[in-house]
């Protein structure tokens, strides 16, 4: 349960940057049709449930310093299972002073930990009243509606409601409020008939239950509200995009006489005037038919967006794979390092040996986070030279990988001639959000 609440907390803050950028488009490309704002909405939910992404160059994580885990997820915060007390583990900005002098003090990552059960127990109650709230509103509904009249095919009439809504999943029905003039009926229903043939029906229950689930991101309940929006305005484009003006003339009035003044978080109902009406009706007026070439822009947006978001940082270049192919990597446990680390580490190694002229790599292990820790730190900074400014690097990290090779069987050189060397050491170091430097290898 700790791992799966730890990598839904790495899904949340991906997604919400993706919600950011959604947010951000919908401000900028107000001409373009809502059903494909809705379709970056749905990226969103991809995000959410996920659980495993494809590292690309093009992430926009490459550029935020996400770090990949071993699913590919961009990696903010870990499980330690190590210790005695289930924590969390995170890194946060600090100051780093060594040298005690105002000139030293440096912007740097701390890794902090929090209690994880108590987290745990916090984010359960929350979802488990935000799915009760949906069950008790379900049924408050379904009370409301028991005494409704059929009207027609799936559209009932009832005297208990104020707004017209769609109401369930597998049988669904189309709700009118009594006392509805015909004009008035016929476009609501037209509404509520294009939300069936979109299937809004499933698609609102489930950002809903996104919601719950991730009810501890303040982003999320922005998306949301925004996604409701966005559905219902879809739908509106969806029924006028082939009417005159007197048609959407009539349209706008049905929005204005179904008009319900209340803002609320709900499931189900798929209801024709609770959601921004003011804002719809204006939209509604001035609709003016997208030519081929909005709906080109727009479905490129779309890609672009997927290709940007639902990726992870690349880890290993792609002029690296090929030598990666045979190559048995063995990534160990590390509460220090994440698997983007270790890639870039790799690389390094891979690049010297690839100087070693017909010999073959078999494998490359890490060894463990014990190596990491101050003495060999300061090993690392005996060991750096003076460059022709007479710099030197300040290595605060060093990592430590074993790999196993074999010779070739002529023109060995220095090597014994087609010998398998195992527990070759590979020491790397870095200053703080500096490159991997080898170090040293050997025995």
């Amino acid at each position: 349960m700790y791992g799966i609440f730890t990598k839904m907390l790495n899904m949340s803050l991906s997604a919400g940057i993706l919600v950011i950028a959604v947010i951000f488009l919908r401000l900028i490309l107000r001409k373009i049709p809502k059903k494909y704002i809705c379709v970056l909405w749905a990226l969103v939910a991809i995000s959410l449930v996920c659980p495993v992404n494809i590292p690309s160059p093009m992430s926009v994580f490459n550029l935020l310093g996400g770090n990949n885990g071993a699913d590919g997820k961009v990696e903010y915060f870990r499980y330690n299972e190590k210790t005695e007390k289930p924590k969390l583990t995170f890194s946060v900005p600090a100051l780093v002073d060594d040298n005690a002098s105002p000139d030293s003090i440096t912007v740097g990552l701390h890794t902090s930990s929090i209690y994880l059960p108590a987290i745990v127990y916090i984010w359960m109650a929350g979802a488990a009243i935000m799915l009760l709230y949906s069950i008790i509103s379900y049924l408050y509904l379904k009370r409301q509606v028991a005494a409704s009249i059929p009207e027609r095919d799936n559209v009932y009439i009832c005297d208990e409601i104020k707004s017209p809504f769609i109401l369930g999943i597998v049988s669904l029905r189309v709700y009118l409020p009594s006392g509805m003039s015909e004009d008035v009926r016929d476009n609501v229903i037209a509404h509520e008939r294009a939300h069936l043939k979109r299937r809004d029906y499933l698609w609102k229950p489930l950002g809903f239950i996104l919601l719950a689930v991730y009810w501890f991101n303040p982003v999320m309940w922005a998306a949301y509200v925004l996604f409701c929006r966005d559905i219902e305005a879809a739908c509106d484009e969806r029924v006028i995009q082939n009417m005159y003006k007197d048609g959407r003339i009539g349209y706008s009035e049905a929005l204005l006489a179904c008009a319900v003044h209340r803002i609320r978080i709900t499931v189900c109902p798929l209801a024709f005037g609770e959601n921004a009406v003011k804002g719809r009706v204006r939209r509604v007026l001035n609709y003016r038919k997208p030519g081929f070439w909005v709906g080109i822009l727009s479905g490129a947006v779309c890609i672009a967006a997927a290709l940007v978001f639902l990726t992870s940082p690349s880890g290993v270049k792609a002029g690296e794979k090929d030598r990666l192919r045979d190559i048995e990597i063995d990534y160990g446990e590390s509460y220090i390092y994440s698997r983007q680390d270790m890639d870039e580490a790799i690389e390094v190694i891979i690049g010297e040996f690839s100087t070693w002229v017909g010999c073959e790599l078999h494998s490359i292990a890490y060894s463990s986070d014990e190596f990491c820790n101050d003495s060999n730190i300061a090993w690392m900074n005996e060991l750096e030279e003076a460059d022709d400014a007479g710099k030197r690097e300040d290595f605060t990290q060093c990592i430590m990988f074993t790999c196993s090779f074999h010779t070739p069987k002529y023109n060995a050189g220095a090597w014994n001639p087609d010998e398998e060397y195992t527990g070759w050491q590979w020491w790397l170091a870095r200053p703080e959000g500096g490159q991997w430097k080898l170090m040293t290898s050997g025995y």
